[in-house]
C-alpha cells in the first residue's frame, strides 16, 4: 500500500513490533496447526471488549480474552485495519485518511514505552490458582462441567535482547500442530 510504504519495514519484524508496541497500537499475529503461513493485523483503534452476542458482527479481526483474577467473557477485539501478508500491506476497508495520517506520524515518530501491568505476588496467584481447582473440583462433583482446563501465567523480567519475533518463531517450529499467537493490547 503507498500510504505506508517505508513506514512499516516487513523484511524486519522485530523492529515493526518495536515500533507497534513504541506508539501502543494492538496487532496479533497467529499461525494456523499445521501450517506454515503466519497472519499479522494491525488495529487503528484501541480494542475493544465485546460481548458474545456482538462477535458475528464485527468484522475481521483477532479476539483474546485475558488473563485476571476473575476470567470474564468479554473478549478484546483487535481489529485487522492493517493487514501484513506475503511481505505485502493492505488496508482494511474501513480505514480512512486521518488514521493512515496518524499512524504514519505516531510510527515515525518517539511514542513513549507503555507502562508495565501490575504484578502479583507468587503467593497470590498460588492462592487463586489453588481456589480455581477447588471450585473446578466442586462443579465437576455437581455434574456442571465434565472436564475443565485451568491455566496460569508466570511473569518473568524480559531478558537483554529479547525479541518477541524471534520467540514467536521458536514457539512456531516447536509445537508446529498447535495454534500459535502474539497479540499486543
Amino acid at each position: 500500500m503507498r500510504e505506508l510504504e517505508g513506514i512499516l519495514k516487513l523484511d524486519e519484524p522485530t523492529q515493526v513490533i518495536e515500533q507497534l508496541t513504541n506508539a501502543e497500537y494492538a496487532f496479533a499475529c497467529w499461525r494456523l496447526p499445521n501450517t506454515q503461513e503466519t497472519h499479522f493485523i494491525i488495529s487503528m483503534e484501541k480494542p475493544k471488549k465485546v460481548e458474545e452476542l456482538q462477535i458475528a458482527t464485527i468484522g475481521a479481526g483477532f479476539l483474546v480474552n485475558e488473563y485476571a483474577a476473575s476470567h470474564p467473557i468479554a473478549p478484546y477485539f483487535i481489529s485487522a485495519d492493517i493487514i501484513l501478508k506475503n511481505d505485502e500491506i493492505h488496508l482494511g476497508a474501513k480505514v480512512n485518511a486521518n488514521q493512515i495520517d496518524e499512524f504514519k506520524s505516531r510510527i515515525g515518530g518517539h511514542s513513549k514505552k507503555p507502562s508495565p501491568k501490575e504484578v502479583f505476588s507468587k503467593e497470590k496467584l498460588e492462592v487463586h490458582f489453588e481456589k480455581q481447582v477447588a471450585n473446578a473440583v466442586l462443579e465437576i462433583n455437581k455434574g456442571t462441567f465434565e472436564k475443565v482446563v485451568l491455566s496460569r501465567y508466570k511473569d518473568e523480567p524480559i531478558p537483554a535482547g529479547f525479541s518477541p519475533w524471534k520467540f514467536f518463531q521458536k514457539i512456531n517450529e516447536a509445537y508446529e500442530r498447535a495454534f500459535c499467537s502474539m497479540f499486543y493490547i
